[in-house]
Order: C-alpha cells, then sequence, then structure tokens
C-alpha cells in the first residue's frame, strides 16, 4: 500500500478534491438551468460539503462559496467559524493536533430547503410562444 505522502496519493486526493469542485459546478448550473437532474445533484453536491473531520490519519473539508462550520475538539473547544470562498482540505496519515469534528450549517440547511421544496414545486420560467 502507498504511503500517505507518496506522489500517487497525494495526486489521488488532489482528483478528488477537483472532482468534486467540478461536480458542484456541474450540480449548481443544472439546478439553475432547472433541469431535473438539477435538484438531486446538488442534493450530493451540497451532501459532500456538510462534514468537517479532522483526526490523526485523515482529515477532511470541503466548501463551496462559504460555510458556518459549527464544531468541537477533543481539547474541549466549541466554536463557530465562519469563512468564504471554496475549500478542499483533505489528507491521509498526516498528523493534526486535536481531533475536531464539525458541520457546515449551511449546506446541512441548503440540503434541508432543497429536500423541502423539491422538484415539483420550484418556480417555473416563462416561456414566450
Amino acid at each position: 500500500m502507498p504511503s500517505a505522502s507518496s506522489p500517487g496519493t497525494q495526486w489521488a486526493l488532489w482528483a478528488l478534491g477537483v472532482g468534486l469542485l467540478v461536480f458542484a459546478i456541474v450540480a449548481g448550473w443544472l439546478l439553475w438551468r432547472e433541469s431535473p437532474l438539477g435538484w438531486p445533484l446538488a442534493v450530493w453536491a451540497y451532501f459532500f460539503q456538510v462534514p468537517h473531520f479532522e483526526a490523526n490519519g485523515f482529515q477532511y473539508l470541503f466548501y463551496t462559496t462559504g460555510q458556518a462550520n459549527a464544531w468541537f475538539n477533543t481539547s474541549g473547544d466549541i466554536g463557530l467559524g465562519l469563512e468564504w470562498g471554496t475549500t478542499f482540505r483533505a489528507s491521509l496519515g498526516g498528523e493534526v493536533e486535536t481531533t475536531v469534528i464539525g458541520v457546515n450549517i449551511v449546506a446541512a440547511r441548503a440540503i434541508y430547503a432543497l429536500l423541502r421544496t423539491g422538484p415539483a414545486q420550484a418556480p417555473r420560467r416563462a416561456t414566450v410562444s
């Protein structure tokens, strides 16, 4: 098995980050264009943005446009972080100072809104005959 710092592992994590970003862009574009695939893909795109996890040996954080991340760690700290931008952070085998478990509240709320409204209740564009 390749080590966590091997070029193959680093390229795989880089490809995962680019893949998630492209997936989120396509899902957002399809949702904006009111494609039938837009709703389910957007739900999945936000699903990948909900967790924030850091522990020895594994780290994962992904969000687009922004996040409100509620978290706690093994040092007893609890917090709420607000960030704007796009981030993908992942590692295998790296060491972190403390274990962090977080939830992106913005992404979780977006999933709730998408599932609550659903594609059937979305406003439709006016068409010109």
